[in-house]
């Protein structure tokens, strides 16, 4: 699945929440960095599954 979403927060920080969020799961639920680069993240959860996120710049926000 894809998903899409604006928000006025800067990338770096939108990633920064990201992995805080997930990486506060409960065990079973969480998932934790496994790429990272200025503009993505791939985490990785604990029965293999995958959550890309990317970010960029955009006139409406980030």
């Amino acid at each position: 699945m894809v998903y899409e979403a604006t928000t006025t927060l800067d990338g770096p920080e939108v990633l920064h929440r990201a992995k805080r969020f997930f990486a506060e799961r409960v065990p079973l639920n969480a998932a934790y960095p496994e790429k990272e680069g200025p503009n993505f993240v791939t985490l990785r959860g604990q029965g293999g599954e995958e959550i890309a996120l990317a970010v960029w710049p955009d006139p409406r926000g980030t």
